[in-house]
């Protein structure tokens, strides 16, 4: 259950990242998601604490609700001020 919740939430943030607009935001979400698929990785190639394994989960969950937020705040119609 975990490597397929792992797989989605990359998936899902890595798709997203791709629809957002060049930037600094951009590039701190790619980051993060390099560095959380780094560790997917480490854990699917060593065994891990369960412990480890749902702080991961948790990680990549955040970041893929940071990442829908970044989107919609990019698709939000900017409002003029009088």
């Amino acid at each position: 259950m975990s490597d397929s919740l792992i797989d989605e939430a990359v998936s899902c943030c890595r798709n997203v990242i791709d629809e957002l607009d060049e930037g600094p935001l951009r590039r701190v979400l790619k980051l993060r998601l390099g560095l959380l698929e780094g560790a997917a990785w480490s854990i699917a190639l060593e065994p891990a604490a369960q412990a480890e394994v749902v702080r991961l989960v948790q990680m990549l969950l955040d970041l893929r609700d940071d990442v829908v937020r970044a989107r919609q705040s990019s698709r939000a119609p900017s409002v003029a001020i009088a």
